[in-house]
């Protein structure tokens, strides 16, 4: 027999071009013990946070698996899952490049590595929700050292080519050196083929 659910949502009701554009919608599903029902939330966002502290996670692909991965909530008395109700026509992914603790902001300082074209597992979204396969159409990466300064560059392609943008300067660069920036890669927009419906 299915389990009972017991299900509830905010804020997805707001429309906009930026809604239509990036918003996407995910189902946070938790478990607890003994409970009959399990309790699911429908949260809208506009990008996902994926974090990269981890040792094992060296790729977008592996911090995506640690993103999706069940998590042992309320004291080891419930487990959530996160799955995508709706994904977004543009996907937005912020590497959590800083990271927070009592001595302050520090930055992670690793590789990962990023692929050109990106589908998300079946096993990541709600059983119905039809797959999107995405390229990456913008970079964005960091430079410096520390959390508190650096300076910020960005790589976007304009149809075939890519075009980096370094405050005032613009230059065209081949596809090899966007991939190359595994090193200060904080930011990637992948963009679906689906059509973007723009009228109110």
């Amino acid at each position: 027999s299915r389990r009972q659910v017991e299900s509830r949502s905010a804020g997805l009701q707001e429309d906009s071009p930026i809604t239509r554009i990036f918003g996407g919608v995910l189902s946070s599903s938790v478990r607890s013990k003994g409970a009959k029902a399990d309790s699911v939330s429908f949260e809208p966002f506009n990008r996902l946070d994926l974090d990269i502290s981890s040792t094992s996670i060296s790729s977008v692909r592996k911090a995506l698996e640690g993103f999706f991965s069940p998590e042992v909530v309320n004291d080891g008395n419930a487990m959530r899952r996160l799955h995508v109700q709706r994904l977004p026509k543009v996907l937005i992914l912020s590497l959590k490049r800083f990271s927070y603790a009592q001595g302050g902001a520090r930055k992670i300082h690793k590789a990962i590595t990023f692929d050109e074209k990106l589908a998300l597992n079946p096993a990541w979204l709600v059983e119905g929700t039809a797959p999107l396969e995405y390229w990456v159409t913008a970079v964005i990466c960091h430079h410096g050292d520390s959390a508190h300064r650096g300076h910020y560059t960005a790589f976007v392609r304009y149809n075939a080519e890519w075009y980096m943008y370094d405050d005032t300067t613009v230059r065209k660069v081949e596809g090899k050196e966007v991939a190359a920036q595994h090193f200060t890669v904080y930011l990637l927009v992948y963009q679906s083929r689906a059509d973007v419906d723009m009228a109110p």
